[in-house]
C-alpha cells in the first residue's frame, strides 16, 4: 500500500528543492526488484561515467536525464508490482479522501500542507495539493482517476464526479486537456475497426504521436496562431512552447550528448517560433521533448513505441484504451518527472 502512497511524495521539498522523481516509491519496492535496480544502477553510473566531461548546467542536464530515465525504466519493468487487488482498492480509497480533504481545506485558504512541496508562494481558492502547483495537483488526481477507471470501472460515475471536484477546487484547466485526450482515445477505439488486438492500440499511440507533431501547425492553419505561442503569451505558460521549439529544431537522429547543448536546441526552436529567444526557457518539459534532445527525434518516436507496446503486455484487452492513455499523458502532456503514470501497481509480470 505504501508503495502507491508513497507517489504523493513525489514533490516533497528536502532541503528546499523538490524531488521531483519517484524515488521514495522505488526504495520502498526494491526488495522484489532488485535485479532490475542494480541493472539500472550500474547503466545510470555509465552513463553518468561517459558524460563526465560536461559542467555547470548541463551537468544539471545530465543528472535529471539521469534521474528521471531510471524512475521510468524502472517502474515500467519491474516484475514485482507488490500489490493485489484489496491493496490498491483500499489505497485508491484513501488517496481519493486525502486528495478531496486537503483541496477542500486549501480552497477556503487554508495553506495545511503546501509548504511541504510548493516552492512559489500559495495561491489562495485554488488547491495544490500534494503537489508544487495547482497544475501539477490536478495532473496526480488524474493519475489516480485513471487508476480508479483501470481497476475500478463500475464505479466510473463516482470517479467523475471525484475529478470533476478536484477541476472546481484546482481550476486547473490541465484536467480538461488531459480528460479530452481521454475520451479521444476512447472514441478512436470505436471509429477504428480492426481487431481488438494490442497492435490496433499501438496504432491508436501512433496516431497520438502524429497528431502531436501536427497540432501546432493545424492551429496556425485554422486560427493564424499557434497554440504554442497562444499559451506562451496569453497564459503565460511555456510548457508546450518548451515541447514545440524542441520540435522545431530537432535532428531526426543524433548522438548523446549527455546533456550538453539542451538549451541551445530549445534557443534554436523558440527563434524559429517567434523570432527570438527567451532565455528563461531552457529546459525540454516532457519526456518526449528530453529524449529529443538528447538522442533526436527517431530514437524518442522509438522508446515511446516501445514503452506503450511492453505496457500493453500484461494487460486486459478491455483495459487497453486506459493504459494507452496513461502512456500518452505520460510521454507528452505531464511534466516529464512524472513518470508514475507509468506505474500500474496491481499487475504482476513474473
Amino acid at each position: 500500500m505504501m508503495v502507491l502512497l508513497s507517489i504523493l511524495l513525489t514533490e516533497l521539498k528536502v532541503f528546499g528543492v523538490s524531488l521531483r522523481s519517484p524515488m521514495v516509491s522505488i526504495v520502498l519496492s526494491v526488495k522484489k526488484n532488485v535485479y532490475l535496480f542494480l541493472l539500472l544502477t550500474v547503466l545510470s553510473a555509465l552513463y553518468l561515467k561517459l558524460g563526465g566531461g560536461v559542467y555547470g548546467y548541463d551537468k544539471n542536464n545530465l543528472l535529471t536525464f539521469v534521474v528521471i530515465s531510471f524512475g521510468l525504466l524502472y517502474v515500467t519493468f519491474m516484475k514485482k508490482r507488490l500489490m493485489g487487488h484489496y491493496a490498491i482498492k483500499k489505497s485508491l480509497t484513501v488517496v481519493y479522501i486525502l486528495f478531496l480533504f486537503v483541496g477542500f481545506i486549501e480552497w477556503l485558504g487554508v495553506d495545511l500542507i503546501g509548504s511541504l512541496f510548493r516552492v512559489g508562494p500559495f495561491i489562495a481558492k485554488r488547491a495544490s495539493g500534494f503537489s508544487g502547483e495547482p497544475s501539477f495537483f490536478a495532473t496526480m488526481s488524474f493519475y489516480f482517476y485513471l487508476l480508479g477507471r483501470l481497476y475500478e470501472s463500475h464505479k466510473t460515475m463516482y470517479l467523475n464526479i471525484y475529478i470533476g471536484i478536484i477541476f472546481l477546487l484546482s481550476m486547473s484547466f490541465s484536467i480538461i486537456l488531459y480528460g479530452v485526450i481521454f475520451f479521444g482515445l476512447m472514441i478512436m477505439d470505436k471509429v477504428l475497426i480492426l481487431s481488438k488486438d494490442k497492435m490496433k492500440y499501438q496504432l491508436m499511440g501512433f496516431v497520438v504521436l502524429i497528431l502531436f507533431f501536427c497540432l501546432d501547425f493545424l492551429a496556425e492553419s485554422v486560427t493564424g496562431q499557434r497554440i504554442s505561442v497562444y499559451s506562451l503569451f496569453e497564459h503565460g505558460s511555456w510548457r508546450m512552447f518548451s515541447d514545440y521549439a524542441v520540435l522545431n529544431s530537432a535532428n531526426f537522429f543524433k548522438y548523446p550528448t549527455f546533456g550538453d547543448g539542451w538549451d541551445q536546441i530549445i534557443a534554436n526552436g523558440q527563434y524559429k517560433l517567434v523570432g527570438g529567444v527567451y532565455r528563461w526557457i531552457t529546459q525540454p518539459w516532457s519526456l518526449f521533448s528530453m529524449y529529443v534532445v538528447e538522442f533526436g527525434l527517431i530514437m524518442a518516436c522509438f522508446i515511446y513505441i516501445t514503452l506503450l507496446g511492453y505496457s500493453l503486455r500484461f494487460m486486459k484487452r478491455s483495459q487497453y484504451v486506459l493504459v494507452v492513455t496513461l502512456v500518452v499523458l505520460g510521454f507528452f502532456f505531464v511534466p516529464k518527472w512524472c513518470v508514475y503514470y507509468f506505474f500500474i501497481p496491481f499487475i504482476d509480470r513474473s
